[in-house]
């Protein structure tokens, strides 16, 4: 799609519902450490322990309780399969595949953009969310910046993306210097960068930035690109994102895959996560791909 800048309100209100409440999903507690693989077929004995990063509208805590996009979805399928959970914070996204890994905890359920060295470490589940990649700007200073194109060859331009995130392989296939590029920890610090000027531009996914600019009640501070898409070897780059479990979690993967199915199908997730800016359009593109399809594997 070709990329073209239009109002700053027209574009957050398509990436985003109008009137967000940001609403806590419940969770059920259990206490304890990371439950041992369950066997094949077998998903009475787990114990889903739960890794949460802060990066709004998929996860991020309200009141210690952590709520959002993803925790909305997670929480009805456990729901529906009746396993207990208890979510723990990690920090920032770069802890997160490390520590499934050192069975910390058992599933990842912020969103994770499925990418192949990522595929390659961790079992994910069927995706449920597709998106682009999106600007964000200070208001009035988007320097006709449409491209990572027109980054790499303005002036004195500093982009800023979150460290750990699916963009970065992007910004460096797009062939943007290392010393044009700001890794900031987290969705705040990013725009608190940019409101500072310490940054020029941010990229990120066009669900996370439309949402904090509209819940931080900062529109008159900063304006969004139209969503995009890079272009890697001419071909353009869906992001689809998924939970992770341990490789040995085959049982639970597979019974997590067939509820996450249902409510995409049923329209159940666009009910759940209305308020956290999900919408049929994000769903529909994601479901119909499975984790093997988006990782190239059987």
């Amino acid at each position: 799609m070709k990329s073209r800048e239009v109002s700053r309100r027209q574009l957050l209100r398509q990436a985003a519902v109008s009137g967000l409440v940001i609403a806590a999903a419940p969770a059920v507690v259990a206490c304890g450490s990371s439950a041992p693989a369950t066997s094949a077929g077998n998903i009475s004995g787990f114990r889903a322990k739960l890794a949460y990063a802060d990066y709004a509208p998929f996860s991020f805590k309200q009141q210690d309780v952590y709520t959002g996009l993803s925790v909305a979805l997670i929480n009805e399928i456990f729901g529906s399969l009746k396993i207990q959970t208890e979510s723990v914070t990690t920090g920032d996204w770069s802890g997160l595949i490390p520590g499934l890994l050192a069975g910390r905890y058992n599933l990842i359920g912020t969103g994770l953009v499925m990418q192949s060295a990522r595929c390659a470490q961790v079992a994910f589940t069927d995706p449920f969310v597709a998106s682009k990649e999106i600007f964000a700007f200070r208001k009035g200073e988007s320097r006709g910046l449409k491209t990572l194109d027109d980054v790499k060859n303005a002036s004195g331009v500093r982009l800023g993306v979150i460290a750990g995130s699916a963009e970065i392989p992007l910004v460096k296939q797009g062939g943007i210097p290392d010393a044009q590029t700001a890794l900031l920890p987290d969705t705040a610090s990013a725009f608190s960068a940019l409101g500072a000027r310490r940054v020029d531009v941010l990229m990120m996914d066009n669900v996370g930035a439309p949402y904090y600019i509209i819940n931080s009640k900062s529109e008159d501070q900063f304006e969004v690109s139209e969503p995009f898409a890079v272009l890697v070897d001419g071909k353009p780059q869906i992001s689809y994102s998924a939970m992770a479990f341990p490789k040995s979690e085959t049982a639970v993967l597979e019974a997590f895959n067939s509820e996450l199915k249902k409510i995409l199908e049923n329209g159940r997730a666009v009910e759940l996560t209305k308020n956290f800016g999900g919408t049929a359009a994000m769903f529909d593109d994601a479901r119909q791909h499975t984790a093997g399809e988006v990782c190239g594997t059987p």
